[in-house]
């Protein structure tokens, strides 16, 4: 759409949110409007209809205007991101509580951090005044129980009690009967009810006392805001970054990062980031027996020191390793800071519970094992060797420095675990920390008539102590102490031990009658701890489950195909992962899929392993009548195995990344890669693929057009591709939203082959452009040190996927050098020093042939009086200065916000001399009042060092 369109729809698209067309549309309705028209009137509809369910959500854990409205606006940013991967869209309410809450709690820690280190720097606006701790303790209480009740909970009591609908709209918007919608809700309510009980509260206190502060503190939703989310959302989509406020980009980055390991691809109008890895393919797998899985050990001597530390020395040898060597050693102590001996530390890089990355990452079905390091000795001491070469499966391959994310974990008998990143090595000895497992966890497992399950399995998946996707959650399934793959017993009953005090565990249920299912488990502190008593979980209501079995061939030749993976698909829960199951064909092609629930439809994904050269398939599949087996059979077409690297053009050396393949829509097998017709992106782009250790990437493609597309990963930066004319005329052209994905890469291989017994080679070879460097010199000519530079990093389609806080960085001599200029993109390099009130920029043509020399000088000022109509002085009116419109990235760097005094005065600092600025103006009232002043405050201009007063300034208000 042309920018002169779009604007024009944004100028009318409150009128058109509010027509009955769009009143009358369901969420799921306007979702596939938003997805697949790049309906902006539908996104606005949808702001305007959850707009006050997420700013009542930011309002409780944040209690602060401006960082309510960023969040506010962030949250519906992540929707735009994340609205292809919403697999439940009746259930949209519960989505976006879900959303805000975790957006709400990144900007409150992301506003202490920024208090913290920016105290000493300026003078923030002032606050409302602060709640007390317990009260605003009591608010957000609600928002947190709620996001950890079952998402089928969830959605009734977000609907009814936080979105007042009567029960009888609820069960037409989710499909359900009236009276399934009150059991629900009074079973939400019921849960709710006993985990705030544990806190000494109540439901009913709890919900007054939010109702009571949100009469009071809450302000009503602007049409203002609605507007300016639902233009954000759509040039955040657009990746038109200049145009969203650097606040909130960041912050709607951060919750993306937080709810995936890196989603990285735009998935409408061109790219959601490079694939659905925050939606996980949640692969519920058989696995081997518990002594197998944790880590071999001998058993230490715990009769003396000496035979502890002869113990922790053998088992501490450096194992045989190509490359580099990396020594681990530290200590591992308990709650009270006091050693812990014969622990046992071990080394987990998967990132991820087996199954977790394997829809899209098959190469790796092999089950997962912790590598073994050392044991503590008598003082808690270890120390052990390991080489960065030794990490060569899964996600982490994607990063240059792989192992820095690797997790040392330190186990104990008695003790929950401790672990933290390889990468602290750098900072010396590490020290871990256990915590106290006094209080194991008690539950049963009952069917549907309320029988027990006995043998059912119960299988720790992760552990988590904060927020931090990375640091704080542990994806190794087994270490000492915990009771692992824990059986329910006649009774249905089981206990599980080890996962220590404070934590939050992902378990799942399984067995062989049962459909899988999710459980988060909250362990206990201290109070319920020195009980010395099982803590109860309640009874878990399982599914029976709905087997699916058949053969798999090869199409050519009809022989069967064995170690194919199959995927049973389910749909999305509440914990964002999609709860498949897996089986693998034995030598006679044979599968069976258990631990599906009954449903509607059902969704079979088939990946072969690249040595077989067969592309995969997918199939939906309608339900048949009862539990018996269900039969699907495949025949796989033989496809072509190619080999490739991709490399810097200027080193020649490899980069680690992702790519992502997809036939063209010419290939006369391209509707086999569909999820359904006409779906974009289709099934096979939807996969990621990752290098081996050796930055090697190997998959199966269709015979005939299809293209690859390359994406570094957090090193050096790339330019876009760029196919050439004749490629663009025979394969990209008519390929529809394909060549947008294929612009915005940094890299690509036009592959046009039938051949299919034979290997393809080649290299893949990304730009890095050209390096600009230069120096700033002052008014009197001299260097200037310290000063603040915006734009050398940036990269206009990728400045999303490389997190670099607004783009800045601080100079700490004269110099410095720029990446990534484009001759075909300008970009504006500007530079401040807020000390000495210096100022300058230059723009980047990419031909420039010598060192830059960019001449600081005096920034200028304006001040005047803002006045109402009848000459009144109005205050605490904001002034917010917009520099002139030049080539991507602009100027922003002093990020300051202007206000009036009591008499009306302001002073605005930092303009560029000579160039034209505007001011817009914000009021205290900005929810309901507009501000205007014509042209007073457009197109003004200052000299260097100059101090232009305004006068008085009148502005019209109007309601909004």
């Amino acid at each position: 759409m042309a920018h002169a369109h779009l604007h024009t729809v944004l100028g009318h698209i409150r009128r058109l949110a509010t027509t009955p067309t769009a009143a009358g549309m369901t969420d799921a309705q306007l979702l596939d409007q938003f997805l697949l028209r790049h309906d902006q009137v539908a996104f606005a509809a949808l702001v305007a209809r959850y707009g006050p369910l997420v700013q009542k959500v930011c309002w409780r854990v944040l209690h602060h205007a401006q960082d309510v409205e960023d969040a506010f606006q962030a949250t519906f940013l992540v929707l735009a991101r994340n609205a292809a991967s919403i697999r439940k869209r009746q259930n949209l309410a519960s989505w976006l509580h879900g959303a805000a809450y975790r957006t709400a709690l990144r900007a409150r820690r992301d506003a202490n951090r920024r208090q913290h280190h920016e105290q000493e720097a300026r003078r923030m606006p002032p606050r409302q005044p602060p709640l007390d701790a317990a009260w605003r303790e009591l608010q957000t209480l609600l928002d947190e129980e709620i996001a950890n009740l079952p998402d089928k909970y969830r959605v009734v009591f977000v609907l009814c009690c936080l979105e007042c609908k009567n029960k009888h709209d609820v069960a037409g918007q989710l499909g359900l009967k009236e009276g399934t919608v009150s059991s629900r809700l009074a079973h939400a309510r019921k849960l709710l009810q006993q985990r705030l009980t544990r806190r000494g509260l109540t439901l009913s206190v709890v919900l007054g006392a939010v109702a009571v502060s949100e009469k009071s503190s809450q302000a009503a939703l602007s049409a203002q805001l609605v507007r300016a989310t639902t233009k954000a959302a759509l040039a955040f989509r657009a990746k038109a970054a200049e145009t969203v406020s650097t606040n909130v980009t960041n912050l709607a980055e951060g919750v993306n990062k937080a709810m995936t390991i890196a989603k990285f691809k735009t998935a409408t109008v061109i790219l959601l980031a490079a694939g659905f890895l925050a939606a996980g393919a949640g692969v519920l797998t058989r696995r081997h027996a518990s002594a197998e899985s944790e880590p071999k050990r001998a058993a230490p001597s715990h009769e003396t020191a000496a035979a502890t530390k002869a113990a922790a020395k053998a088992h501490a040898e450096p194992i045989a390793a190509k490359g580099e060597t990396l020594t681990v050693s530290g200590r591992v102590l308990d709650p009270q800071g006091k050693p812990v001996p014969a622990a046992d530390v071990t080394l987990w890089w998967h990132l991820g519970y087996e199954g977790y990355y394997r829809m899209w990452h098959p190469r790796t079905v092999k089950p997962l094992r912790p590598r073994f390091g050392a044991i503590s000795d008598a003082d808690g001491r270890f120390r052990f060797t390991f080489s960065p070469s030794e990490i060569d499966d899964g996600p982490m391959n994607m990063w240059e420095g792989r192992w820095k994310s690797t997790q040392v974990v330190a186990a104990a008998k008695g003790y929950g675990p401790g672990w933290v990143l390889a990468e602290d090595i750098r900072k010396g000895e590490l020290t871990i920390r256990l915590v106290q497992d006094n209080a194991p966890i008690h539950g049963r497992i009952i069917d549907l008539q309320g029988r027990p399950v006995a043998g059912a399995r119960v299988r720790v998946i992760r552990l988590e102590r904060g927020d931090d996707f990375i640091k704080d959650f542990l994806w190794q399934t087994s270490w000492t102490g915990l009771s692992v793959r824990a059986a329910t017993d006649k009774d249905g009953e089981f206990t599980l031990t080890g996962l220590g005090e404070g934590r939050k565990a992902l378990v799942v249920l399984e067995g062989s009658t049962i459909a899988h299912q999710f459980l988060r488990i909250d362990t206990v502190g201290k109070a319920e701890r020195e009980k010395e008593k099982p803590v109860p979980y309640g009874d878990v209501v399982v599914k029976p489950t709905k087997p699916i079995e058949g053969t798999i061939r090869a199409k050519d030749t009809g022989k069967p195909l064995a170690g194919v993976v199959v995927y049973g698909g389910e749909a999305w829960n509440s914990e964002g992962f999609r709860r498949e199951v897996r089986a693998i064909t034995d030598a006679n092609g044979h599968y069976r899929l258990v631990g599906m629930p009954k449903a509607a439809q059902y969704q079979l994904g088939v990946y072969c392993p690249e040595s077989q050269s067969y592309v995969g398939a997918f199939r939906k599949l309608a339900d048949s009548e009862g539990l018996k087996p269900i039969v699907a059979n495949f025949d796989l077409r033989r496809g072509i195995p190619v080999a490739f690297r991709m490399i810097d053009k200027e080193t020649r050396q490899p980069v680690r990344g992702t790519v992502q393949y997809t036939p063209l829509q010419s290939n006369p097998h391209y509707r086999e890669a569909e999820w359904s017709p006409g779906l974009f992106p289709n099934r096979e782009f939807d996969r990621i693929h990752m290098p081996d250790a050796k930055g090697v990437f190997r998959l199966v493609v269709y015979p005939g057009p299809g293209v690859v597309c390359a994406w570094a990963k957090y090193g050096r930066l790339y330019l876009p591709a760029r196919p050439t004319p004749a490629e663009r005329e025979r394969y990209i052209k008519g390929a529809g939203i394909i060549g947008g994905y294929l612009d915005l890469s940094e890299g690509y291989r036009i592959l046009d082959m039938d051949k299919t017994d034979k290997l393809l080679t080649f290299d893949i070879e990304l730009d890095p452009g050209r390096t600009v460097k230069g120096s700033l010199i002052g008014p009197d000519g001299q260097p200037v040190l310290g000063a603040t530079a915006c734009g050398l990093t940036y990269h206009p389609h990728h400045a999303h996927s490389h997190p670099r806080p607004n783009e800045q960085q601080l100079l700490t001599t004269e110099t410095f050098a720029a990446a990534a200029v484009d001759v075909q993109t300008p970009r504006t390099l500007a530079f401040v020093h807020k000390d000495r009130k210096l100022i300058g920029h230059v723009v980047l043509r990419g031909e420039e042939k010598k060192t830059l020399v960019v001449r600081l000088q005096s920034w200028g000022a304006l001040t005047g009086r803002i006045v109402d109509a009848e000459g009144k002085p109005l205050s605490d009116v904001s002034l917010h200065l917009h520099y002139p419109s030049l080539p991507a990235p602009g100027l922003g760097p002093l990020e300051q916000e202007f206000k009036t005094d009591r008499a009306g005065r302001f002073r605005v600092e930092g303009l560029l001399p000579e160039l034209k600025h505007e001011l817009t103006l914000t009021g205290a009232a900005a929810k309901t009042v507009a501000l205007s002043a014509g042209d007073r405050l457009k197109e003004l201009t200052v000299r260097s060092g100059e101090v232009k007063d305004l006068g008085d300034i009148r502005v019209e208000q109007t309601k909004k």
